[in-house]
């Protein structure tokens, strides 16, 4: 990976986070329901669901045994998919789709379909999680409240067929593949995506290679580039410093929904909640706004 000059003020930053979570002590009582986040037994019942469900994703530890936090089982400190196809560059779909402003100066980037949070809200939760299979086919780091969840995307064959060739059509698209990790956050309380990008030849990509398979109007809005805390290389991360805000919102209209369901139906079953150990399952549905080209593993969710 390319290393990156950061600015002034953002090196000022991170020294007081790494300061400040050095101080912090670790969360122990949850405020999953009125603040969105999760303590560091909550991401793990959230990580074990995740892996249960999709087994394309794991726990990992790191190499580096001086690496390991405290707070979270020695075998299980981050989750990591591998190999996640990217057929296609996010950037292409700026030009090929019509974009809308909405709520947050996010952009609605695919038309004609509902918003993630709006999705969830409609979703009637019961006790248990069933899955099904994917269908093949601060303003700097603004709000998720209009992030899609659905695999929107129609990918043209021949653009994302991968060059085999070095005389290879010039127009086809090379394919990538990523692996995305998932951290605790102890300053955020929330969880974080980290990207390590390659290309066909399994060479890593660059900064501005990774940048393309952001979507653009988020890349200098929701990104960074920082160590990774666990494999120690320099990584486009997805902050999360909206991460709980834009979580509590989907809880409080999960909530209403609910609320306004019990009215309808007097002496119907008990409503319940959205559980912190579905939160990764959420969450992840609403990074796919920021990556619509990466196509991890995360089926539609029946709640």
């Amino acid at each position: 990976f390319v290393p990156v000059t950061m600015s002034l003020a953002y090196q000022t930053y991170s020294k007081y986070k790494n300061v400040a979570e050095y101080f912090i002590p670790v969360k122990t009582s949850s405020s999953f329901q009125e603040k969105g986040v999760l303590t560091p037994e909550e991401f793990e019942s959230a990580g074990d669901l995740l892996v249960n469900n999709h087994p394309s994703w794991s726990w990992q530890a790191p190499d580096d045994p001086a690496k390991l936090t405290p707070y979270l089982p020695p075998t299980k400190q981050f989750l990591i998919v591998r190999a996640a196809p990217c057929l296609k560059r996010a950037n292409a779909l700026n030009m090929d789709a019509e974009e809308e402003e909405c709520e947050g100066d996010w952009l609605d980037t695919h038309k004609d379909h509902r918003a993630a949070d709006e999705e969830v809200a409609d979703m009637t939760l019961n006790t248990s999680v069933h899955f099904q299979e994917d269908d093949p086919d601060d303003d700097d780091c603004p709000d998720m409240e209009t992030f899609e969840t659905e695999n929107n995307l129609v990918l043209d064959d021949a653009a994302c067929a991968p060059s085999s060739a070095s005389g290879a059509n010039p127009e086809l698209v090379q394919s990538r593949t990523y692996d995305l990790t998932i951290t605790y956050d102890k300053y955020y309380q929330t969880p974080r995506v980290w990207l390590t990008g390659y290309n066909e030849e399994g060479l890593p990509l660059n900064k501005d290679e990774v940048f393309e398979d952001i979507y653009a109007d988020y890349s200098n809005k929701t990104t960074t580039v920082e160590t990774h805390p666990y494999q120690g290389h320099p990584c486009v991360s997805i902050h999360p410093c909206r991460h709980a805000e834009m979580m509590k919102r989907i809880i409080d209209r999960l909530n209403e929904r609910q609320a306004e369901q019990a009215e309808e139906s007097p002496g119907g079953p008990e409503p319940v909640m959205l559980r912190p150990d579905l939160y990764l399952l959420v969450f992840l549905k609403f990074i796919q706004a920021v990556i619509p080209t990466v196509e991890y593993d995360l089926g539609a969710i029946d709640i």
